[in-house]
């Protein structure tokens, strides 16, 4: 008996291992060097006449500090007049988010502005924006948060693709704005560059990236499925509605926008958590679509590879850790290596709260295996949650840091 137990224990430990050095190791990797071979792949031309018209979704809740910037970015940008609508509804902002839109909407009248009453949560004010928009299977949404500022040219090159008729959603390219890096800024970048890329050439190579950011992304009207006013991720949700159409979804890495990520890394274990708690809302919708024979064995590898390993990494480091220390008692030094080298790296989680409470030198390796544990933690959390249930989705957006200085050249995303 004890010897199937070490047998068990043995394959939980290596296909644990295995599913983290896929999802956070290989996958990316290899992904990343495919895909820089692949640049502009499906890129289309075309002329003003023929883009479509574009309907711009926006939910908000007290965002007066960065609301003003979205807005005019949005009306300077290079689309064609009079195929540019923007929605916005406020989920009672009582910051005066509300009177900066109104003064915008004032001098262009293609901004329209709605005010619901109490909370809805996001989700259910785009479910409404959305419904009230005419419903022109030509048309194309374009869902945007209210935090995020537009290069010139991002509408036209996220809109030119729908030419296409197999493609129902393109994902813009989102690069932070923020030179300082402070807090965890550092760290939060290099994930949404590793994910640009990874995403790119997942569109590029199988027409199926795995989930558009919801920051900036458009979507074909036709494409557009309500998301449960339950639900706390959106985005998503609704590329795998599309996908579940019979549509395409790519990144466009020439449609930049830019965001300054998050600094504090308790706003955004706030936000991961969140984020988890949708994530496994969003696998139960999605589960029998998700499995091979229905989705395809290049979109069942591209999500578990991608996302679903991800997902249950919380477990899989502590299936780790525990098979490790079984494993280690019976004298295998592999497993004591193994056993060690997680109970270290956690103690480097000490190692840099310490330096940062004394306001000491923090190596940049050390403030990564942080915020690996805290954002897996955040994961974990969140799963827990979902397990007790969630009562609704009405969100306190995450703390905003306003976009700083927007360079006149993009930089040259890294792939």
């Amino acid at each position: 008996m004890e010897m199937y137990i070490s047998i068990l224990i043995l394959i939980v430990f290596w296909v644990s291992v295995f599913c983290i050095l896929v999802t956070y190791g290989f996958y990316p990797f290899l992904m990343s060097k495919i895909g820089a071979k692949r640049r502009g792949n499906r890129t289309i031309d075309i002329s003003d006449g023929e883009l479509p018209e574009l309907h711009v979704v926006m939910a908000m809740y007290n965002e007066a500090s960065v609301i003003r910037a979205t807005l005019n970015s949005i009306v300077d940008s290079h689309y064609p007049t009079g195929k540019l609508t923007v929605w916005i509804g406020s989920d009672n902002s009582t910051d005066g988010s509300d009177e900066i839109v109104q003064s915008i909407a004032n001098d262009h009248d293609f901004v329209n502005l709605r005010v619901f009453g109490g909370r809805s949560g996001k989700i259910k004010i785009i479910n409404q924006l959305i419904d009230q928009i005419p419903h022109d299977d030509d048309s194309v949404l374009l869902l945007c948060d209210a935090n995020v500022v537009w290069s010139k040219d991002l509408a036209r090159n996220l809109a030119r693709h729908f030419k296409d008729d197999e493609i129902g959603v393109v994902a813009s390219c989102v690069i932070d704005s923020d030179i300082s890096q402070n807090g965890i800024a550092a760290e939060e970048d290099t994930y949404v560059n590793i994910e640009n890329a990874v995403k790119f050439a997942e569109g590029e190579i199988w027409g199926k990236m795995m989930g558009a950011f919801g920051a900036c992304y458009a979507l074909r009207r036709s494409a557009f499925e309500a998301v449960p006013e339950h639900f706390n991720v959106d985005d998503f949700y609704l590329t795998m509605a599309c996908y579940e159409k019979g549509f395409d979804g790519i990144v466009d890495l020439e449609a930049i926008c830019y965001e300054a990520v998050s600094e504090d890394i308790s706003e955004e274990f706030r936000r991961k958590k969140r984020i988890s708690k949708g994530n496994f809302q969003n696998l139960g919708r999605f589960f029998a679509f998700l499995l091979p024979w229905n989705c395809g064995l290049s979109t069942f590898f591209v999500f578990w590879a991608h996302k679903g390993f991800r997902w249950f990494g919380p477990l899989l480091l502590v299936f780790i850790l525990l098979s490790s220390l079984y494993l280690s008692l019976f004298g295998h030094w592999i497993y004591l290596i193994a056993f060690a080298g997680m109970i270290c790296s956690l103690g480097l989680i000490g190692v840099d709260k310490m330096a940062e409470r004394f306001g000491l030198p923090r190596h940049r390796i050390i403030k990564f295996v942080r915020y690996f544990y805290a954002m897996n933690f955040a994961l974990l959390m969140g799963s827990i949650e979902f397990c007790k249930g969630i009562s609704n989705s009405v969100w306190e957006p995450t703390k905003r840091v306003p976009v700083g200085e927007i360079p006149a050249v993009p930089p040259q995303v890294r792939k």
